[in-house]
């Protein structure tokens, strides 16, 4: 890795972790039951230690502070496999679905037999 892309990683693991750290400051105000990773940090998760550590930390805070925790973009089943290993407990993306119109997604969780559930839900761990 040359000087430039080292100092780049750098300055985008910075931003990473500045971004869950502001996020973490504000857990304690709002009656949140769910804390969802940002697919920035998914994105690396099988390939940079930066955002497996800070994964990591996301789904420990938000298991101590009694909330489920989802993960957004999963695209891979290995991506999913690293999720699953850490234990969070729902993911979304495109390992599940493309995006779908509205009037398609009780035929798409019938075909899965999937239950609809309440807007915001998404797939569990397990449900795949």
């Amino acid at each position: 890795m040359s000087p430039a892309q080292a100092e780049s990683s750098t300055r985008r693991w910075r931003k990473k972790l500045y971004d869950a750290l502001t996020v973490r400051s504000y857990l304690g105000h709002f009656p949140f039951d769910r804390l969802k990773i940002d697919k920035a940090f998914v994105e690396g998760v099988t390939s940079d230690p930066n955002d497996l550590a800070i994964i990591r930390a996301i789904i420990s805070l938000g298991h101590a502070l009694g909330m489920r925790v989802l993960a957004e973009g999963v695209e891979t089943p290995d991506q999913r496999r690293c999720l699953a290993v850490m234990q969070s407990d729902e993911i979304q993306g495109r390992l599940i679905s493309r995006p779908l119109p509205a009037e398609r997604l009780v035929e798409f969780l019938r075909d899965r037999g999937a239950r609809a559930t309440p807007a915001g839900r998404s797939g569990s761990m397990s449900g795949d």
